[in-house]
């Protein structure tokens, strides 16, 4: 029975006695319990949001625990309604009656991507968009926490998924597509989030649009305006910068690293000296 949430003291006890007797329920029967966790979780989400600190933080280890431990890691053990009432609560807990604890909520939906990783997909890609409007909003306090969020995110599902779901939208940024959400912003952020990344994304897609910036900040220059070029010179940077977490002991090395790719590091470091670090600490990890 579950204690009243205004005694801290008892809720804490009874988070802990919830967090290891779930914990042997997955061992003993995986499914029975997966399928009771959103009741728990609905649960817990109420005394995160209205139960006294000490209950409050309780409730959050609560929940990480029961998203690391009870959450079956492969798409055969998952209930696809039973996963959609979990991020349902997740997605909820990002309400505004759940200000006050958006940052314990953004590090349980990172932890979730920590936990499942590839298998994060698709059920968590309504997240992963809610976590990107948020941080796109002007007056949104918590970036730095939504960053290490979508970091996690990038972490687990790789780079080529995460922005397959939240796709960066150059043309945004050019202005071509008007209508299009841009998100350039989460270039910087990747960066220390890429590993074990195939280099093919890097060569067939993030290199292409390197050069497209490349384009435009040229463009820009010719025409004297400044800013603008300088705006795209950033842009392509941050691209590049990119580069070594695909040197991550990639899969396909032998194949895209062609002799043509090769030649194309060699000009850009003898031609941009901007670039030189990027590609360098790259090839190093190769």
């Amino acid at each position: 029975m579950k204690p009243n949430i205004n005694d801290a003291a008892l809720s804490s006890s009874w988070h802990r006695i919830i967090a290891r007797g779930y914990a042997a329920y997955a061992k003993q029967d995986p499914e029975l319990c997966f399928a009771a966790l959103p009741d728990i979780f609905d649960t817990l989400f109420s005394d995160l949001e209205l139960g006294k600190p000490a209950a409050q933080q309780t409730a959050a280890t609560t929940l990480r625990a029961l998203l690391v431990k009870c959450v079956p890691k492969s798409h055969k053990t998952q209930d696809p309604a039973v996963m959609s009432r979990l991020v349902k609560s997740l997605a909820g807990g990002l309400g505004y009656r759940f200000k006050p604890v958006w940052a314990v909520v953004l590090l349980l939906i990172a932890v979730a991507f920590n936990s499942l990783g590839k298998q994060a997909r698709p059920a968590l890609d309504p997240l992963l968009e809610l976590v990107s409007s948020l941080r796109m909003e002007p007056d949104f306090e918590l970036k730095a926490e939504a960053d290490a969020t979508l970091g996690a995110a990038v972490s687990a599902i790789g780079p080529e998924v995460f922005l397959s779901v939240l796709p960066l939208n150059i043309d945004a940024v050019t202005g071509k597509d008007k209508n299009a959400v841009g998100r350039a912003w989460l270039l910087p952020l990747m960066k220390d989030y890429i590993e074990h990344a195939p280099l093919g994304y890097f060569t067939d897609t993030l290199l292409p649009t390197a050069d497209l910036l490349s384009k435009h900040r040229d463009e820009f220059k010719a025409k004297r305006r400044t800013v603008e070029s300088r705006v795209f010179g950033a842009l392509n940077q941050q691209v590049w910068a990119l580069f070594s977490g695909f040197c991550d002991a990639p899969l396909d090395v032998t194949v895209k690293f062609s002799s043509d790719f090769a030649a194309r590091l060699g000009s850009e470091i003898h031609e941009s000296p901007e670039l030189r670090s990027y590609i360098c600490t790259g090839i190093q990890r190769l």
